[in-house]
């Protein structure tokens, strides 16, 4: 049975402000993963940290909708 994510299912302790202190280390881990894959020459390097890059940044913006939702 799935579950649907409704105002009474998320946490009310999200803020604009939480979002974006969140953000904060998925830009660092960016920033040292493109840093890193140049040393390495590397391109699976790169995909991966993309690739978790992207989910970094998709978790940020939920938050941050249900944070201006409120």
């Amino acid at each position: 049975m799935r579950q649907k994510i409704t105002k009474d299912t998320v946490s009310e302790g999200f803020s604009v402000t939480m979002a974006l202190v969140d953000l904060v280390p998925v830009v660092f881990f960016w920033l040292s993963a493109i840093r890193a894959g140049q040393r390495f020459h590397s391109t699976l390097f790169m995909l991966g940290a993309g690739v978790r890059f992207l989910s970094g940044t998709v978790k940020v913006l939920w938050k941050l909708m249900v944070a201006v939702s409120r």
